[in-house]
């Protein structure tokens, strides 16, 4: 009786363990946290940080100096969204709805693109997700109940200019995946495309690589699992209710791809998974890193691949991995050759890294001019 009261007892405390362990990552990562940061985060070892934010700072004062109309919506469930609309010059015929990422909001995120779309001749709408900057709401939705905001707000674009502006969403982060899960919604027909720059597939499979990178892995699935409970009861919606790569597989929308290389948080696999499953026009952006007096240079495709055997020998002249690419066939084999000849001449080298069904990708580097810094 005494072991079965231990045991009993061992039970009721791990449980109870649990819960309190699972309560408090939900109430840190969903629940709201106030005051909302304002300022510009910049990592230290991020390259020219200085640099970012007196580009962040004069953008924040050309937007304010330029003026903006505050605007709001209602969401499906009550809540009260803000944001601000900036006119381009001249009559434009298309509007960029930027969607700010996790903990963060319309400006501190995207002060800098807002400026670079309105140079550019468009308008641009941003706005505060649900639970962040000025916009209403306790719980963040981490997409999946951003992807609703996102259609009220494309609808509001649609109906303040009649269906005659052409509209294009852009978003990073957790703002990528909410507009990546809205793509197969009911969107009008002004709805032009998409830029995704580093979102992730689902909540759920991005809280799984977070854990694993910080070495407890071992407690993603009982920790995922609880809070995930948490997080329907109080905020209505399930960690793994959708997925980005699903959603854009059932959208003939145009995508722009964009992510990191050296991305940790939010994993370059997520990237390429949603390029993959995107079923309309896409594209996927090739990613530069600066570091120190060096160009990282990544040029990749998720082609066919090539096979470890033709690998070794795709820098030799006249080398062609199709044997079908007869006299009668374009190319004659010395691409890559060339490339690399050049590639040597500054200096440098180039590596290839391929996987047979999944693609092919190129890395070099490049010296920086002397005088980059100056400019």
């Amino acid at each position: 009786m005494k072991k079965k009261n231990l045991a009993a007892g061992i039970l009721l405390a791990g449980t109870a363990a649990a819960l309190t362990g699972a309560g408090a990552v939900f109430h840190n990562i969903i629940v709201r946290k106030r005051p909302d940061p304002t300022d510009l985060i910049v990592s230290p070892d991020a390259v020219n940080g200085e640099g970012r934010k007196k580009l962040w700072t004069e953008s924040n004062r050309w937007l304010n100096e330029r003026g903006s109309e505050k605007v709001s919506i209602q969401s499906f469930d009550g809540l009260t969204l803000r944001g601000e609309f900036f006119e381009g010059e001249g009559e434009p015929d298309s509007t960029v709805f930027l969607v700010h990422g996790y903990r963060c909001n319309r400006r501190r995120e995207y002060a800098v693109i807002a400026r670079f779309y309105l140079e550019a001749g468009y308008n641009v709408l941003l706005a505060d997700d649900r639970a962040h900057g000025e916009s209403d709401g306790r719980y963040i939705g981490f997409g999946i109940l951003d992807r609703e905001d996102c259609y009220r707000w494309v609808r509001f674009l649609d109906e303040r200019f009649h269906g005659k502006q052409k509209i294009f969403l852009h978003g990073i982060s957790m703002g990528a995946a909410a507009v990546l899960m809205a793509s197969n919604l009911c969107l009008p027909m002004s709805v032009r495309g998409i830029v995704e720059d580093c979102g992730f597939t689902s909540p759920e499979e991005e809280f799984r690589h977070v854990l694993k990178q910080s070495g407890k892995g071992f407690l993603s699935r009982p920790l995922i699992f609880l809070t995930n409970l948490f997080c329907r009861a109080c905020a209505g919606y399930g960690f793994s209710d959708l997925s980005s790569a699903d959603c854009i597989a059932e959208s003939r929308l145009p995508v722009l791809v964009i992510h990191g290389e050296k991305d940790d948080f939010v994993p370059t696999v997520m990237g390429r998974k949603i390029y993959q499953a995107a079923a309309g026009e896409k594209e996927i952006w090739i990613t530069v890193t600066t570091r120190k007096k060096s160009v990282f240079v990544s040029v990749k495709d998720f082609g066919v691949g090539i096979s470890r055997e033709n690998l070794s020998r795709i820098w030799d002249r006249f080398y062609k991995t199709d044997s079908s690419r007869g006299k009668d066939k374009k190319g004659i084999g010395l691409g890559l050759s060339i490339v690399r000849e050049i590639i040597y001449a500054h200096g440098q080298n180039i590596n290839v890294v391929s996987t047979e069904g999944v693609g092919t990708e190129f890395i070099f580097t490049l010296d920086m001019p002397q005088n980059a810094d100056k400019k």
